[in-house]
């Protein structure tokens, strides 16, 4: 009988253990401020902490979709904060925001607004640079004001890319990383891919 319990109570802790691995591994639970609730989470894990998961967001009016990080809800206000993790990696530069990071967080801002689930302009959303264990680099948190311009750029982007794609107008590669290439939806389309 001590021998089960014994048994037991070490399968427990170890899934005690995993479980708390796996929430911090990009420092959810650490990184959340007093006072919020995760509203949506999709970080490629099983962690859910009380939210609903991970929303495929939608703005029917600019026909755009899309899925954050990490949706933070201000228990205070009720303002939901889309917030983006990326590996800070080669070429990261404390407290800047590399131009396509700005532009899926711009985005974020516009699919929570036109999302009924959501349905509000956030005020804000932050942008955390981690290392490969997914700790919070010194400095690598960036808060994104929610601005008329930041919406303007979002809609005027999307409205090129659908112009371009209907017009066959050529876009071309704005990067030199074979791994970025590796990742893209669009390489079977591309000429310009990098890597083999």
């Amino acid at each position: 009988m001590v021998a089960a319990l014994s048994t037991l109570f070490l399968v427990l802790t170890g899934l005690l253990v995993l479980s708390v691995w796996r929430r911090s591994r990009f420092g959810i639970e650490a990184n959340i401020p007093k006072g919020d609730r995760v509203f949506s989470v999709d970080l490629g894990q099983e962690v859910r902490m009380g939210s609903r998961g991970a929303i495929l967001l939608r703005d029917n009016e600019w026909s755009l979709t899309g899925k954050v990080d990490l949706l933070l809800q201000q228990i205070a206000t009720r303002a939901v904060i889309p917030v983006e993790y990326k590996v800070a990696g080669q070429g990261f530069e404390p407290g800047k925001v590399r131009s396509s990071h700005m532009l899926q967080l711009a985005t974020a801002l516009v699919l929570c607004q036109g999302d009924s689930r959501v349905g509000q302009a956030p005020p804000e959303s932050w942008i955390r640079y981690v290392d490969e264990r997914g700790a919070l680099v010194p400095r690598g948190e960036v808060h994104i004001q929610n601005t008329p311009e930041i919406r303007e750029w979002v809609i005027a982007t999307a409205q090129r890319m659908r112009r371009a794609l209907a017009t066959t107008e050529d876009l071309h590669r704005d990067h030199h990383s074979p791994a970025k290439c590796q990742r893209c939806g669009l390489r079977h389309l591309c000429d310009e891919a990098l890597g083999g």
